[in-house]
């Protein structure tokens, strides 16, 4: 076997394939091509159209997916929205369901409320209890009414009980929810009680940085005329600094470590191969063994022959006279 193809075989797919934590991602649905995508990153923000100030109308029936899957098995996913625009007045012309699965197909999994047209989105938090976590977008022509499809949303994935991992995770200050550093002053609320972002510990962000708008949702007006210069800093949320906590932040390690522990079996394996060629390495080797197998049954002699001495308290029984006249 050429065991130097292997290395590189193994080096090159814990490289490439290994999982990483991704920083913070933004997909586009209707005008981006982010239909019948999933994610699987620590957070990321989800929007119908870039910029945002688009309000296209939708000639034909329209059905898009997008499926968040959380970083780790152990966690679970949270969907925010910050903006939310449907028309007409028709939930069956225009409405986002959220499902508890990573399929839309089963609607026993499907969270409430559905967002209809003139939903407020105010306070409105989906969890999921697993991992997975579909949103389904639908539009549908009926008769005159054109439908419009306009919403912004952020979502992370969190684990509801403290961090065990202090340096890539941050325990949410008011809530029992623990998320990954890199969701730390990235202007979204990532913990739901804006630990993530403020200017205190455990996330000490500067002033500077720019904070998404809370949603208000109580008419969920349609967005106005928005130069692309603004709506990238309101809705998009984009991050002009970075956190000025004292501790210093490690990234994750594993993969290097798989990487290096799997190199380094390789090499040995390897280099064991290459030595086995010379007579020398074999006459050590076979020396070795035998040293250690006649070891080992030395002490299995000796083991065997303890075993069968008789014990202290027994020695009357075998010498009653003389241990008689010993007392």
């Amino acid at each position: 076997m050429n065991y130097h193809r292997l290395l590189l075989i193994s080096v090159f797919y814990f490289g490439y394939f290994s999982p990483s934590i991704s920083e913070i991602t933004k997909t586009i649905l209707i005008n981006g091509g982010g239909c019948g995508v999933a994610t699987k990153v620590p957070g990321g923000i989800v929007v119908s159209h870039d910029p945002i100030a688009l309000d296209i109308p939708i000639s034909n029936t329209f059905n898009c997916l997008f499926t968040i899957q959380s970083y780790r098995p152990r966690q679970t996913v949270r969907l925010v929205f910050d903006h939310l625009s449907l028309s007409p007045n028709d939930c069956a012309q225009a409405n986002i369901e959220i499902y508890n699965d990573k399929f839309a197909n089963d609607s026993s999994k499907l969270l409430s409320p559905t967002l209809c047209p003139g939903t407020s989105i105010s306070s409105l938090e989906y969890l999921s209890t697993g991992n997975w976590m579909t949103l389904k977008i639908q539009a549908n022509v009926v008769g005159t009414g054109i439908p419009k499809v306009n919403f912004s949303a952020s979502y992370s994935a969190f684990t509801a009980k403290p961090c065990k991992f202090s340096a890539q995770e941050t325990n949410c200050s008011t809530l029992n929810r623990c998320i990954y550093n890199e969701l730390l002053c990235d202007g979204v609320d990532g913990c739901g009680d804006n630990t993530d972002e403020s200017t205190d510990p455990p996330a000490n962000c500067n002033a500077t940085t720019t904070v998404s708008t809370p949603n208000t949702g109580a008419t969920n007006p349609a967005p106005g005329p928005v130069d692309s210069a603004t709506e990238t800093t309101a809705t998009i949320s984009t991050v002009t600094s970075s956190t000025t906590s004292p501790d210093t932040v490690f990234p994750d390690l594993t993969p290097l470590v798989a990487i290096l522990v799997i190199a380094g079996v390789c090499l040995s394996v390897y280099v064991f191969y290459i030595l086995m060629s010379f007579s020398w390495f074999n006459s050590l080797i076979y020396a070795c063994l035998r040293s250690c197998l006649q070891y080992a049954l030395r002490r299995h002699r000796d083991y065997k022959r303890k075993k069968k001495l008789p014990k202290a308290g027994n020695l009357s029984k075998i010498y009653p006279e003389s241990v008689a006249e010993t007392k």
